[in-house]
């Protein structure tokens, strides 16, 4: 085989030694200069950062009470021989009643939290 019809392998060479101890010499320079500078010096000041003022949350919806139509049962719409009153809501106006005690549920629950947040002492 001819030695000018060799081929080259595609690796690359290893790095000569001397480049190797100049590189290492760099490094170990450029390390030393870090350490023989002197100290930072830092100034630490008290300072007090003026808290913002808290800013009011709105106030809570009001309970909005809807109508609700009451029909009291007597005797005298009973048949003969009863003595007792009945209370009696239609369908729409039980609904009515329940939808205004959740709202007021919610207004206390709303006025509770409110309460706890301005008794809470600050940080």
């Amino acid at each position: 085989m001819n030695s000018s019809a060799r081929t080259t392998s595609a690796r690359s060479r290893a790095p000569a030694p001397v480049s190797s101890r100049l590189a290492s010499t760099l490094a170990l320079l450029a390390l030393a200069a870090c350490s023989s500078a002197p100290p930072l010096q830092v100034d630490v000041l008290p300072t007090e950062i003026p808290r913002p003022a808290a800013s009011p949350a709105p106030p809570p919806v009001p309970v909005q009470a809807l109508p609700v139509r009451w029909i009291v049962v007597t005797p005298e719409r009973l048949p003969a021989g009863t003595d007792w009153v009945v209370f009696a809501l239609s369908p729409r106006d039980y609904e009515n009643l329940a939808r205004t005690q959740a709202d007021a549920l919610r207004w206390a629950t709303e006025m509770t939290h409110r309460l706890d947040q301005c008794t809470r002492p600050t940080p």
